[in-house]
């Protein structure tokens, strides 16, 4: 073999090393070698395609090289495989790991810290819609679904107490049906034996506890006072006393007079089954989303003889109790009179 040949196959040799070493340059760069500059939450939407997610990405300004993602998806043509999710994009992650979480629709999920306080299931459907992929549509029609209502053992007016707050870990793509599901699920397991026996001790459902407990927050931000103020609508539960709760007032007037601050006599006389001035015992169904303390706080009332509370006139957020109807009237007219005067100052203070 001549030093021609041989210069001439050294030089093919070199070549395919070099390019063999710039393939794996290249593969390195554009598939394994990290690139993000943050860690992201990014939410690839049912609508988005191909195109609308490289502009989303570039908006976003994830990669330090845009152009080396593009060309790894392009390559693998996740086009055709992407699937819509919460994900969670992180500096460790190469644009291969990227794009194979886009393409298995990997999601991380989410955590829900569910707070409650919500009166209906319109707004429940708003705030679900607010956190989940499907929209409020989507949910108020799962949510008012009569046949699910049944499956689950709930009325159009129970139906809300099913959602017990906490905080939960859940999918972004769940459907409306898993969401309610899971709810269901937590709701279940919420209701353990231990409660059962306590709700049952009261001669009360699940549902009726929470109704209760619904009165109960819209009555007082001060959780001291919540198993004394559920003994106070035992007892006159127990004696068949009207319940006469403003928050049912306000809850039966939510949409012909939205806004209640004060409850005055003609009010009272609103027909409606949630006025618990008007009708006897519990309302159908929960006014709000009670807290877990709330509902607690039934199973585990105070033993006491209360019939009444009224606000404090001090207005520090606290009640007066008492068994006595006349001292009730007294605490109720010193409030009252401490109310007018306050909103009276206030008045003339802004004027």
């Amino acid at each position: 073999m001549n030093r021609k040949t041989l210069l001439w196959m050294g030089g093919i040799a070199t070549f395919i090393t070099i390019s063999c070493l710039l393939f794996l340059i290249d593969r390195y760069l554009v598939f394994k070698r990290p690139d993000v500059k943050e860690t992201t939450v990014f939410y690839l939407y049912p609508e988005q395609n191909y195109t609308a997610l490289l502009d989303s990405l570039e908006a976003h300004d994830i990669f330090k090289h845009p152009g080396r993602f593009q060309r790894a998806a392009d390559r693998r043509k996740l086009e055709k495989y992407l699937k819509p999710g919460r994900y969670v994009i992180d500096t460790q992650m190469s644009n291969q790991a990227i794009i194979r979480m886009f393409a298995n629709g990997w999601e991380t999920p989410q955590r829900l810290a569910f707070r409650g306080y919500i009166k209906t299931l319109d707004r429940l459907a708003a705030y679900l819609g607010k956190h989940f992929c499907a929209d409020s549509t989507a949910f108020i029609k799962a949510l008012t679904d009569s046949a699910r209502q049944q499956e689950l053992g709930m009325k159009p007016e129970t139906m809300i107490s099913i959602f017990i707050p906490n905080t939960y870990e859940m999918y972004w793509t769940s459907s409306p049906e898993d969401i309610i599901k899971r709810f269901k699920r937590e709701y279940d397991r919420f209701w353990n034996e231990e409660r059962l026996l306590k709700a049952k001790d009261l001669g009360l459902t699940p549902t009726q506890v929470i109704t209760l407990a619904s009165i109960l927050v819209q009555e007082t931000n001060y959780a001291p006072e919540l198993p004394a103020m559920a003994a106070v609508y035992l007892n006159r539960l127990k004696k068949g006393i009207k319940l006469q709760a403003c928050p049912t007032v306000i809850y039966a007037h939510r949409d012909v007079e939205p806004g209640i601050t004060r409850v005055l006599k003609r009010h009272l006389q609103y027909d409606s089954p949630y006025n618990t001035y008007r009708y006897a015992g519990l309302p159908p169904g929960p006014i709000t989303i009670p807290t877990i303390q709330a509902i607690d706080a039934v199973l585990n009332r105070d033993k006491n003889n209360y019939l009444y509370f009224c606000a404090n006139s001090n207005f520090d957020g606290t009640h007066k109790f008492t068994a006595s109807y006349q001292e009730h009237l007294r605490n109720a007219k010193a409030y009252q009179k401490a109310l007018t005067a306050k909103q009276a100052a206030s008045k003339t203070g802004s004027e």
